[in-house]
């Protein structure tokens, strides 16, 4: 729980980030400035380095997609489990309350509660085997990442298109490889992040297969 509630806020940190990015720091990929002021062979390279860019966020959107509804939906019938095996056995000790639960309900309130347990914990465990919640956190994180890169290297390199020639701190060789650099750590290191949770999971169900088998 600590877990991802820790997920939440580092999501909701970058979602600051990319809103005062957009709002402030515009990107400028549809600026004729950025390619007016470069090389014929500069533009090349430079919609090359869109295209990548254009590729992986759109990668990480589509898995985004395909993960969040997955995510909310076993969360939300985990905690609705988890409550019911909470309030179960309570409600059928408060009399005002027992005469409007059916009577199946009334008879089995401990063992239905202990059942909500059960399968709250297995909506849990088929998450964590599945990596929905944590998978839909690290690709939003990254995506923002890359846009946030993207951003930058487009601004940066409108200061290099804009500045004389020779006054620039920066090549466009050196920016682009700065861009190139940054976004693959970004991609190495959201990936490094699975194959970790990945191997814990599969050590874990490792771990209850052959208790279960002894």
């Amino acid at each position: 729980m600590i877990s991802f509630l820790w997920e939440l806020v580092k999501l909701l940190a970058r979602g600051i980030q990319w809103c005062w990015n957009y709002f402030f720091n515009k990107s400028l990929e549809d600026s004729e400035e950025v390619v007016a002021g470069l090389q014929e062979e500069e533009v090349l390279v430079f919609n090359n380095a869109l295209e990548f860019n254009k590729k992986t966020i759109d990668w990480y959107s589509n898995s985004i997609r395909f993960n969040r509804p997955w995510a909310i939906a076993i969360r939300r019938a985990m905690l609705e489990f988890f409550c019911y095996g909470v309030l179960l056995p309570l409600l059928v000790n408060m009399e005002e309350v027992k005469v409007m639960l059916p009577g199946v309900v009334q008879e089995n309130a401990i063992a239905l509660g202990y059942i909500s347990f059960v399968l709250a914990g297995f909506f849990k465990l088929w998450d964590n085997l599945n990596n929905f919640s944590s998978s839909w956190f690290r690709f939003t994180q990254t995506k923002m990442a890359l846009e946030q890169l993207r951003d930058q290297y487009l601004n940066d390199i409108n200061k290099y298109a804009l500045a004389p020639k020779g006054n620039s701190d920066l090549s466009f060789i050196q920016l682009t490889e700065k861009f190139y650099k940054d976004s693959h750590a970004l991609i190495i290191e959201e990936t490094n992040v699975w194959i970790k949770e990945y191997q814990q999971q599969l050590s874990k169900l490792e771990g209850i297969v052959a208790e279960k088998t002894v």
